[in-house]
């Protein structure tokens, strides 16, 4: 640990109500499994509900991510795709307009 941080943990000032707190939550918190003697896989394996659920559960949360990822990037493509669409369409229709304005100038310029 270098001089700096034993300096810094060392100042009365930075141990106040709310350091403490968060201290003694982040402590619960990296203490809980042991607390409940709790273990993600003990039990996988020995009963076919058991492994059942487990299989069940880890392609849920595999897949579940996957899925929002690819709507969201989905959405994105079809809006992109109706907005390009209405661009056109207001381009074409501005196109239409500035022709049709600037066509009896035009008729008007080649009579002559």
């Amino acid at each position: 640990m270098t001089k700096y941080w034993k300096l810094r943990l060392l100042n009365p000032k930075l141990w106040n109500r709310k350091n403490l707190w968060l201290s003694a939550v982040a402590m619960l918190v990296v203490w809980s499994p042991e607390l409940s003697q709790a273990c993600s896989v003990c039990s996988a394996g020995r009963e076919d509900e058991n492994r059942l659920a487990f299989i069940l559960t880890t392609a849920f949360l595999t897949f579940l991510p996957l899925s929002m990822i690819g709507g969201f990037v989905w959405y994105l493509r079809r809006r992109y795709l109706q907005l390009e669409l209405e661009l056109e369409l207001e381009l074409e229709l501005e196109l239409e307009a500035a022709a049709e304005r600037s066509a009896p100038v035009m008729a008007a310029g080649a009579a002559r």
